[in-house]
């Protein structure tokens, strides 16, 4: 299977001033996912090291490139030529910026830094890659591919630019099959996806609080991060009749006692994720609620507590504060929100925890129902994708219980859901001939 850079030096615990920011494999550059099969020369190396330094301004290039994408759509961005270490850079028609332009430029930058979307590579036939150059006007990147005479070349993107890959899939493949999800409607999307993990996440919890004997309405929420899946989780939420107090961000958190449950305030969550300024204060200056800057909303004393925003952001200090405010419902929904300490404290506690690998998988769910929309070239509305997204979600919820509870552990829904998820990989493997 390979061993992957990243890997290699997390094994061997290359510590040092500066990130690692790719290796030199038998002498060639190559970024931290390249995966090593045979014996090579690895040399590790950081911001300090010239390659480096190109390296990190190859990244805040295809960073500038995302940005002008977003705030000048267009306008085409082009970086020309080194000045010292800097590189001289224009977006066409853009003689100069304002004061208020750079700030945004800057915000932009720093929200996708902070997104950590991964630099992609693909290896495409030039023929190919030169279209998809020509298309963004980058007439200089042709000329050097025209001048190399290859037959493959590599195309790097930063994000999903999944419109131009499902574009160029059916293209080449002359087939509409749907591998890609997350389309936009007009070319095969699904509705309610960008709601879907919120939306999934919600619906366990509905099936958790019912096997508990509990029911959401009138249940008090703690949520973190003001996102698609905050803004999903939400939304449904409060349509099931419980209610929504705390959004954070960076910045902090707030705390809306009335609940974030009128069209206005969740929809001023999608304004906020717009404006590329990443925080949550403008709620509160918006609705006139308290905020608490540079905390989390764990200390705010509710029934259910919702991790909606980055991995790790639950910690001890945390775990504590959710115990001490006799929070029973624990639901993970991000991804691996919840420190290992912190998650054995709240188990030993007794907060029922639900699992982000069983509870989050409203995502991955519609974006099935959208591969199948696309092999039947059907199109649900939005209620016939919401069912069949809230039958799926309890049958996940059922499997993990059911299977904790066979196994001796009922109530441990995360064994639960370790348990039903070998158990069906095993049951295929045998199926398949495997012993």
């Amino acid at each position: 299977m390979g061993t992957s850079l990243l890997e290699l030096a997390c094994s061997l615990d290359l510590e040092g001033k500066y990130p690692l920011l790719a290796a030199f494999v038998n002498h060639k550059i190559k970024e931290l996912n390249y995966k090593i099969y045979t014996p090579a020369k690895v040399e590790f190396f950081d911001i300090t090291n010239p390659a480096g330094f190109r390296v990190y301004q190859r990244s805040m290039i295809f960073i500038m490139q995302a940005v002008v994408s977003k705030l000048y759509p267009q306008q085409r961005f082009h970086a020309r030529h080194a000045i010292g270490d800097s590189i001289y850079c224009e977006v066409e028609g853009k003689t100069e910026f304002s004061t208020k332009e750079c700030q945004a430029l800057y915000d932009a930058a720093r929200e996708i830094a902070e997104q950590d979307i991964p630099i992609t590579r693909e290896k495409l036939p030039t023929e190919e890659v030169v279209k998809i150059f020509a298309e963004r006007g980058f007439d200089d990147k042709i000329d050097l591919l025209q001048t190399r005479q290859r037959l493959y070349s590599s195309v790097e993107r930063l994000g999903d630019e999944v419109g131009y890959f499902f574009g160029q899939y059916k293209r080449l493949r002359d087939e509409f099959t749907g591998v890609l999800t997350g389309k936009g409607r007009s070319f095969g999307g699904s509705l309610i996806r960008p709601e879907a993990t919120g939306f999934g996440a919600v619906y366990y919890t509905v099936e958790m609080l019912k096997s508990f004997g509990e029911d959401i309405k009138g249940k008090t929420f703690a949520v973190s991060g003001f996102g698609n899946v905050a803004w999903g989780t939400a939304l449904k939420v409060t349509e099931l009749g419980g209610k929504v107090v705390t959004i954070s961000g960076p910045d902090g958190y707030v705390y809306d006692e009335d609940g974030i449950n009128t069209p206005e305030k969740i929809d001023y969550m999608l304004e906020m994720r717009a404006s590329c300024r990443d925080k949550v204060q403008d709620y509160a200056d918006k609705f006139g609620v308290p905020f608490f800057a540079g905390k989390k909303p764990w200390e705010v004393k509710v029934d259910v507590a919702m991790p909606c925003a980055t991995q790790n952001e639950v910690r001890m200090e945390d775990a504590k504060n959710i115990v001490a405010n006799g929070t029973k419902f624990y639901v993970e929904v991000s991804n691996m929100p919840t420190t290992l300490d912190a998650v054995e404290y709240l188990k030993e506690n007794g907060v029922i925890i639900a699992p982000s690998k069983a509870v989050n998988a409203g995502g991955v769910a519609v974006s099935g129902l959208e591969m199948s929309q696309n092999a039947m070239h059907y199109s649900w509305t939005a209620e016939e994708v919401d069912q069949k997204l809230q039958q799926i979600m309890k049958g996940i919820y059922e499997a993990s219980y059911n299977a904790a509870k066979e196994y001796g552990m009922e109530g441990d829904l995360i064994a639960g859901a370790n348990i039903s998820g070998f158990l069906k990989v095993a049951d295929a493997m045998l199926a398949q001939g495997a012993v």
